[in-house]
């Protein structure tokens, strides 16, 4: 038997910016029994793989730290090749019809948090540890993955009370995605790097389309992207969103 990690940060945006603030810039709050994220696909070694804990980074609202809300997670897999249906709208109820034969297992991750970490919440579970809601870490096997020797798990997020990610970080410059061709945003307001760090997904607000590339550096006034932005314009004072506000560490047992 070993032990591995599996991390992944789910596009909560996916198309959407209004998944997180409306387009007049008001923060569209998650509210109890919302879908956090939809199924998020991982590949992992093929065989049985026991849940052993999950830690869960999440990043505050407008850069402080928010009040930190109990998380269902759910885990699925795919039956003859076919996906488990969607869970719902972000930020909606989740609704998970037809899911049923899907699931393989889930637990729900209590907020009792790391303190001292502001603005970030630092939370999770392990097996070790009085289940919530009576749920044990669950064993996961699922279908064979396109990759070979892997298998592919979905993992969902249902959140269970309030939590916002708008950022009010917000572009100090216009940009102008044709000319322009910058792998950089410079912004103000509110310190970058509350909200945002390496690997991250950003979108501009009002604009459904991701900024290109990941983002490479942050310092307090500047992100920079791996790739060069010709296709996205962003104005003066737009906010910067993070799609990827929420990181999860999977630690597994084969």
């Amino acid at each position: 038997m070993g032990y591995f990690n599996v991390k992944f940060r789910p596009d909560m945006i996916n198309g959407d910016t209004t998944n997180f603030v409306a387009d007049n810039g008001t923060a569209t709050a998650f509210t109890a029994n919302d879908v956090l994220f939809d199924w998020h696909a991982i590949d992992i070694p093929k065989g049985s793989a026991r849940v052993q804990g999950i830690t869960v980074v999440m990043n505050g609202s407008n850069g402080s730290r928010q009040t930190e809300r109990d998380i269902q997670f759910v885990f699925a897999k795919s039956i003859g090749g076919v996906a488990p249906p969607t869970l719902g709208v972000v930020n909606a109820t989740a609704t998970a019809l037809g899911t049923q034969n899907h699931i393989i297992g889930g637990f729900t991750v209590d907020s009792t948090v790391i303190t001292g970490l502001d603005p970030y919440s630092v939370f999770g579970a392990c097996a070790g540890a009085a289940p919530a809601n009576g749920l044990h870490m669950p064993v996961l096997e699922g279908e064979e993955s396109t990759t070979q020797g892997f298998q592919t798990i979905y993992v969902g997020g249902i959140i269970t009370g309030a939590v916002s990610f708008d950022t009010n970080v917000l572009s100090s410059a216009v940009i102008d995605a044709s000319s322009d061709e910058l792998k950089t945003i410079a912004v103000d307001t509110v310190d970058a790097r509350k909200v945002f760090s390496k690997g991250d997904l950003a979108y501009v607000l009002g604009t459904d389309t991701q900024i290109p590339g990941k983002v490479e550096s942050v310092t307090n006034t500047v992100i920079t992207f791996d790739t060069t932005n010709s296709t996205i314009d962003v104005a003066n004072n737009a906010e910067i969103l993070n799609a990827t506000p929420i990181k999860i560490t999977l630690h597994l047992e084969d």
